[in-house]
């Protein structure tokens, strides 16, 4: 196990800018500090992720950690931000769940429309638009607004059909009490599914980290403290789980970037040709497959600062 206590002295005895840091240190100082409890940190890292790094994961975990903590206007200025830069789909999805949370309909409506008008199959933002014209329906006046229930039908009866909650008991029970006319319960129906919308995905975020993130960790705070035998450790682990074409993707993927950490250090240490960095170790030949393509492992370990899919 990468020592814990590496990791806790460094943050210690380190003053870091978060601004200035690359997106991958930002989340994984995030699970970091999540881990422990620290939800303010953890959510600034988290933020400043997202932001130079614009990725769905991340926006849903800020998402979630903002309900978590009650800080739900730091999300929303987030994707804000984000959006006077790119009209990016993922951002306005996530900034119309929030006004649909806060019952800002009109705000919610504008955002979902945008993203329906260029995705106009897209079941989630059809089940939230439907969700929306229902509370429109069900608030708009003392009789439930007829226009607005058939767009609240329309839109879900589609979501439906194209496969949204697929099986999912609440929700065909949902879709009943609507043709039956009974939209007070669909509405509460409904809403338990919006809510678990805004909770239920990846929260891996919230979970410790693994051997291998603290490895990545501690080599982005500092490569120095990083052993040969800790990644050694970690590439033995992944490959003895590593079944050939149909070993899951990202299981290959992480074997790949602790292949590079390996290089990296065996880098350091001054074996500046490839061919013979692997060569050093018999261990470590069957990497060649890995790195076949690549002509300079130096250049090619740096995608590990931009990419944050190789993290996540």
């Amino acid at each position: 196990m990468i020592e814990q206590k590496k990791i806790d002295q460094l943050m210690n005895s380190s003053a870091f800018v978060p601004e200035s840091l690359n997106p991958n240190l930002n989340y994984l100082l995030a699970r970091y500090f999540l881990s422990r409890k620290d939800y303010t940190t953890g959510l600034l890292h988290l933020e400043l992720a997202a932001l130079s790094k614009k990725d769905k994961r991340l926006y849903q975990a800020l998402l979630i950690l903002a309900l978590k903590t009650g800080k739900l206007n730091l999300a929303k200025t987030t994707f804000e931000k984000i959006l006077k830069e790119k009209r990016d789909f993922d951002a306005l999805i996530n900034l119309g769940k929030i006004h649909l949370f806060e019952n800002q309909f009109q705000k919610g409506e504008s955002c979902l429309k945008e993203v329906i008008g260029k995705e106009p199959e897209n079941s989630e933002v059809l089940f939230l638009l439907g969700y929306l014209y229902l509370n429109l329906a069900c608030t708009h006046s003392p009789n439930l607004d007829q226009g607005f229930i058939s767009k609240t039908k329309t839109n879900l009866e589609k979501s439906s059909a194209l496969g949204f909650l697929s099986g999912d008991k609440d929700f065909t029970e949902a879709l009943k009490l609507l043709r039956d006319g009974k939209y007070q319960n669909a509405r509460v129906k409904l809403k338990e599914k919006f809510d678990h919308l805004l909770t239920a995905e990846d929260k891996r975020i919230f979970r410790y980290l693994e051997d291998f993130e603290r490895l990545l960790l501690l080599f982005f705070l500092d490569q120095t403290k990083v052993e040969k035998n800790d990644v050694e450790k970690i590439v033995s682990g992944y490959e003895s789980l590593i079944e050939g074409e149909s070993s899951p993707p990202e299981l290959k993927k992480r074997l790949g970037i602790a292949y590079l950490l390996f290089l990296k250090i065996l880098l350091r240490e001054g074996k500046k040709n490839l061919e013979i960095a692997c060569a050093l170790d018999p261990k470590f030949k069957k990497a060649k497959y890995n790195l076949k393509v690549l002509n300079d492992a130096e250049s090619r370990f740096n995608f590990l600062y931009s990419d944050l899919e190789l993290v996540l």
